[in-house]
C-alpha cells in the first residue's frame, strides 16, 4: 500500500508515519548507540565470565534491542501507548529469568534506544512520542527474579 493510499485511510495518523518511517531508517544507529551506552556502564558484560558472554549471547541481546524498538513503533503507529498483553510480558519475564537477562543492563539499553531515538525526531515529536517507549521501560523495570 503506498503512502498516499495510508494517509486516506488513517489521516490522524499521518504524523506518526513520518516518525516510524524514520526510527525504521535509523534503526542501525539508535541499536548501536544504545548497544554503545550498556558497554559503558556494564564494561565486562561481554567479556569471559560476564552476563552477555559468549558472543552469541551478547548477539541475541543486540537484537532484542531492535525487536522492542519495532515494537514500539507498532504502538506508536497504532496510538495505543498501552501496547503490551500482561500474558506476553509474563512469558518475557519467564523467559529472561530462565536466561538469566540482565536486567540493570536491559533497562539500560531500553532507556538508551529511547535516549537515541528521541534525538532524531523533531522536537515536536518528541514529548508526544515519549510515552511509547516509557511504557515498556515501566513494564520491563517491575520484572523481578
Amino acid at each position: 500500500m503506498e503512502l498516499e493510499q495510508i494517509k486516506l485511510l488513517v489521516p490522524n495518523r499521518i504524523a506518526y508515519i513520518n516518525v516510524v518511517q524514520n526510527l525504521r531508517d535509523r534503526v542501525a544507529e539508535i541499536i548501536d548507540e544504545a548497544r554503545e551506552q550498556v558497554l559503558i556502564e556494564y564494561p565486562d558484560i561481554t567479556s569471559p565470565g560476564g552476563s552477555l558472554y559468549p558472543p552469541e549471547r551478547a548477539a541475541a541481546c543486540w537484537r532484542d534491542f531492535w525487536h522492542f524498538l519495532r515494537c514500539i513503533t507498532y504502538g506508536i503507529m497504532g496510538q495505543q501507548t498501552e501496547y503490551t498483553s500482561s500474558e506476553g510480558l509474563n512469558y518475557m519475564k519467564l523467559l529472561y529469568e530462565e536466561l538469566q537477562v540482565p536486567l540493570e543492563a536491559m533497562i539500560v539499553r531500553l532507556e538508551g534506544i529511547k535516549t537515541a531515538s528521541l534525538k532524531r525526531c523533531e522536537a515536536s515529536q518528541k514529548n508526544a512520542i515519549a510515552p511509547y517507549f516509557d511504557h515498556l521501560i515501566t513494564k520491563m523495570s517491575a520484572f523481578k527474579y
